[in-house]
């Protein structure tokens, strides 16, 4: 099977009974472009990188204007008699909300993959910030008791 390039600089790679569509990663500056993703593709979700994880996701979502997704909870439906404002922002939340959702699971280990694979995006944010962000401020604390332990015996040793 052959390698066709696109218009766009792009490639279409053969993948089984269809073609993979891959474009180059760009910087265009003028038109905003930047693909920020690869940020989260450096390394999974595993609970002990969340802090971390979770600034990177907030800058990709940043990026992408899709930070509200994980602010926000969901909206409820407009109803039929809702105007053409109201729908359309509604079908952008849940469209956005399945976006975030699908690259925040993509984007965690295969474990935490199975605990989160049937909430939405805000409340899987919601249920990881509970967990994760409580062991985060042990660690701090931890860190910090251990930091001011060490400083106190330094000026006790400096006093005799």
């Amino acid at each position: 099977m052959a390698i066709a390039q696109t218009r766009r600089g792009g490639y279409k790679l053969p993948c089984r009974a269809s073609f993979l569509h891959v474009e180059p990663f760009r910087f265009q500056m003028a038109n905003n472009t930047i693909s920020l993703r690869s940020l989260l593709e450096k390394e999974k979700l595993n609970g002990i990188n969340f802090l971390d994880w979770f600034r990177n996701l907030r800058i990709v979502l940043k990026q992408e204007r899709k930070e509200y997704v994980i602010e926000e909870a969901v909206p409820n439906d407009p109803g039929p008699n809702a105007s053409r404002a109201d729908k359309d922002k509604f079908k952008k939340h849940m469209d956005d909300m399945v976006d975030v959702g699908c690259l925040m699971l993509a984007t965690m280990t295969p474990e935490l993959q199975k605990q989160h694979g049937n909430m939405v995006a805000y409340e899987m944010i919601q249920n990881l910030k509970e967990i994760y962000e409580g062991q985060a401020r042990q660690e701090r604390y931890e860190t910090s008791k251990a930091l001011f332990q060490c400083k106190m015996s330094e000026a006790l040793t400096n006093l005799y």
